[in-house]
């Protein structure tokens, strides 16, 4: 190698030393000098023959090559700089795309990338070694490259050591969704095993709750009451109302009473039961100080009767015993139950806290017997106290572990440790489910109910058209109270339907007695000129867009209920029930209504696409706030559908339902805050 400078092949010797060669930076040093001295001693030489010859000045030649020297160094600084830049992000992205489960083969991938940026650096366009214009410049960008590759590497290995534990998250998050979605719930400690052990558990509690909320939001439409039971299970309610089923009420009023809190037994207490308040009115309770975030439970099995928050007592929960008697805690830091839910004595009802109108963290503890307010503490002085009792979830706690440690960037050593206290999930983390789970079970709701409204519009249109004789037999007064007992059809519905058949029925035997006495031209004459009138009275508002096609059949159903003439009124119904048909089909199938439908695509695009520039209501993510959005459109998608809007008002419409929309988004998704600078 010494001998590189002799000649070509003593380059590509150096060509392939730059590569894999443990020396390849030293070779290179050691070349740019040889080269060098031999390029002075040429160019002195060269000088001397110039000088004697009285061409060039020798002093101002030697400043012309110092200066060009110092621009080649100049340059190849700037060089270095981009080269240096180049391979720290290409690095990056290197490692952020890699996806051999071996950390060996990504690091050997990692050294070839650093090698190869370092060749490509020292080699010029023409395949030759650069020349830096002095010893001292290549001696300075040899030492650059030797050091480059000890530098980048320890990053590596954190940066690789960071993106496999991404992956194995990312991996055990698409497995949870995939088996939840399939109704196979799997327990935590099963999926964590799917995780590198260095990775935090806290990350890992993170993607698992995701990946389940995730599961319960794509069963929104196909299977709701799975999606809730999704959530129930990582709650660890479905165990609290499996028990239910068979806890029995405590025979004795106080018989195996819990220690709702630790420092309940303390007798320390700054707020007595009958003490003056402010206003005038008496301390209904006793306060007992504790610190914020203790666990408190239920001393005996029972009810939620209340969870709530309000400016005085902030967060409270209030718990219906088994004995009967309803004990309540008021300023909690949060709370993990909802009204109706069944509680095990010992279940965690929220963490002690400092809310509402509170001068220090404490418990306000209220008891009830019989409709009276009794000191908490001489209540549970009648029986003896049991030990603190607090909740367990064995899959979580296993699941979590022993702490473990894991590399930051830059080389430093940070402690990971598993969540604190008796549940796995933290008391934010029980709030944002219990959130999720409330709107969830809102949203099901919602759409349970809108099915069924449809669905009781459409046997009410179909037994209207067999009422009109248009299709199928006639309806039965049994059959009609048959639908309205299974849901089918509304009562209001029924009823209206029930008169139809009565009147039917009367006027029949009406018509019989009456029909010799009837001059059947002028009783056709006046029936059309009637049924003509009654027409136009119905269908004019429509036509002229003073009322929609749903409040048009609703009239349609009122007038037929109250018409005696049966003749009349299967005449009325398939007049105006087919018409209505026929202009509801030709609205929707209308340009304006296209229009719409494509405007209210744009607009959630646009609303979706602005979610990055707002701020999400707590607890939402942004799959969560798009189907919110989605939803927003459903509703005017599903007025539009029903072609209540005339044609020449869809444009109004939409752009009041526009501004309407305008308000809720603004409201819902209030802006980012500029940053002070």
């Amino acid at each position: 190698m010494r001998n590189a400078s002799r000649g070509e092949g003593g380059a590509s010797e150096l060509l392939r030393a730059l590569g894999m060669v443990r020396n390849a930076a030293a070779d290179f040093q050691q070349y740019q000098e040889a080269k060098a001295d031999q390029e002075a001693e040429a160019d002195e030489a060269e000088g001397m023959e110039a000088f004697a010859a009285g061409v060039v000045d020798p002093t101002k030649l030697a400043e012309s090559k110092a200066y060009r020297a110092g621009v080649e160094w100049q340059r190849g600084e700037a060089d270095w700089a981009t080269r240096r830049s180049t391979m720290a992000d290409g690095m990056g992205q290197l490692i952020q795309n890699q996806t051999d489960p071996d950390p060996i083969k990504r690091r050997a991938e990692v050294v070839t990338f650093l090698e190869q940026q370092n060749h490509d650096f020292a080699v010029g366009e023409d395949g030759q070694l650069r020349k830096f214009g002095s010893a001292a410049a290549n001696r300075h960008f040899a030492e650059q490259m030797a050091g480059v590759r000890s530098a980048m590497l320890p990053q590596a290995d954190v940066m690789i050591r960071k993106r496999m534990g991404e992956q194995s998250l990312e991996d055990m998050g698409t497995t949870v969704m995939g088996l939840a979605k399939a109704g196979d719930f799997l327990d935590p400690e099963t999926a964590f095993a799917r995780v590198l052990p260095y990775v935090d558990r806290r990350d890992a509690m993170e993607t698992y709750i995701q990946a389940v909320e995730a599961a319960a939001g794509e069963l929104q439409q196909t299977d709701p009451a799975r999606g809730l039971q999704l959530i129930d299970k990582l709650l660890g309610w479905d165990r609290t109302r499996q028990n239910a089923s068979v806890a029995q009420p405590t025979a004795a009023p106080t018989a195996g009473l819990l220690t709702p809190f630790q420092g309940f037994l303390a007798g320390k207490r700054t707020g007595k039961m009958g003490d003056a308040r402010s206003g005038g009115s008496a301390h209904n309770g006793e306060d007992f100080p504790v610190p914020i975030g203790t666990p408190i439970v239920a001393p005996l099995g029972g009810e939620v009767v209340s969870s709530m928050r309000n400016a005085r007592g902030g967060n409270q929960v209030r718990v219906r015993l088994d004995n009967r008697a309803i004990v309540g805690f008021a300023h909690l830091s949060s709370r993990e139950v909802q009204v109706g839910q069944r509680v095990d004595a010992g279940a965690q009802l929220g963490l002690s806290g400092n809310t509402g109108k509170s001068t220090g963290p404490h418990v306000h503890m209220t008891m009830e017997v019989d409709g009276k307010k009794v000191s908490p503490s001489s209540y549970f002085s009648e029986q003896p106290a049991g030990a603190p009792a607090l909740p367990t979830s064995e899959a979580f706690s296993s699941a979590f572990g022993a702490a473990g440690e894991g590399e930051a960037a830059g080389g430093k050593v940070s402690t990971i440790t598993p969540l604190e206290g008796p549940l796995a999930l933290s008391p934010g983390q029980v709030l944002h489910l219990q959130e999720f789970r409330r709107t969830y079970s809102q949203r099901a709701g919602a759409e349970a109910e809108r099915q069924r409204s449809e669905q009781q519009a459409g046997n009410l249109s179909s037994l209207i058209a067999r009422l009109t004789g248009a299709e199928g037999n006639y309806p039965t007064k049994a059959e009609v109270q048959a639908k309205v007992r299974a849901g089918a059809v509304s009562p209001q519905q029924g009823m209206q339907l029930l008169n139809i058949i009565d009147g039917d029925t009367r006027q029949a035997r009406s018509d019989a007695r009456q029909a010799a006495a009837w001059a059947r031209e002028d009783r056709r004459e006046g029936k059309e000129a009637y049924l003509r009138s009654r027409v136009g009275s119905l269908l004019g508002p429509v036509y002229a867009g003073r009322a929609t096609i749903t409040e048009t059949v609703g009239k349609l159903t009122a007038a037929v209920s109250r018409e005696a003439d049966p003749e009349l009124r299967q005449a009325l119904m398939q007049s105006v029930h087919g018409e209505l048909s026929q202009l509801q089909t030709l609205r929707q199938k209308g340009p304006e209504y296209q229009g719409a439908g494509d405007d209210l695509d744009g607009w959630e695009d646009t609303y979706a696409g602005q979610l990055g520039k707002v701020r999400l209501p707590r607890g939402m993510d942004t799959q969560s706030a798009r189907a919110l959005i989605r939803s927003k459109m459903d509703e005017v998608r599903t007025d539009l559908g029903r072609g209540n809007v005339s044609p020449e008002k869809v444009r109004g419409y939409m752009e009041s339902a526009e501004r309407r929309l305008d308000m809720w988004f603004s409201h819902t998704f209030p802006p980012r805050p500029v940053a002070k600078r």
